[in-house]
């Protein structure tokens, strides 16, 4: 399974063979760093994802918060971080058909990488702000 936080991967090394199973031997437990799984971007998700979106809009501002997006679900079996480039075409694909008045997007501590999937903000008329502090983005 996949843990994002590394405190919580430390805790979860740290009970290498401290748990005994039915038969007497020891539970080993091997921690390894690996890039975050495949997201599928199924109608289920696609859902999810529309509610958090929905619930961080301000319609006063017209302004879309999705700073550190792939928290939004913390103790829920859901899986949309933003640094998907998969994940984010649909995010993006959703604000144009659903919120094309929006007038400010924060994307900051997404841990992206790249640009490529906000192509599709052009048709934004009414987007003034685009905030992308705290990513990964090497070249602009």
């Amino acid at each position: 399974f996949f843990v994002e936080d590394y405190e919580a991967g430390r805790a979860i090394k740290e009970l290498d063979q401290k748990i005994e199973l039915p038969d007497g031997y020891d539970l080993v437990i091997t921690v390894e760093r690996t890039t975050p799984p495949n997201m599928p971007v199924n109608e289920d998700l696609i859902s999810k994802i529309k509610v958090a979106m929905s619930d961080r809009y301000n319609t006063a501002t017209m302004a879309l918060n999705l700073n550190a997006f792939h928290k939004t679900f913390g103790g829920e079996a859901v899986y949309a971080p933003l640094w998907r480039t998969n994940v984010l075409l649909k995010v993006i694909t959703i604000i144009v058909e659903n919120i094309p008045e929006v007038a400010a997007i924060d994307l900051s501590n997404n841990r992206m990488m790249q640009l490529d999937g906000l192509a599709q903000l052009k048709s934004l008329k009414n987007l003034k702000l685009l905030h992308l502090s705290d990513n990964k983005i090497a070249d602009l």
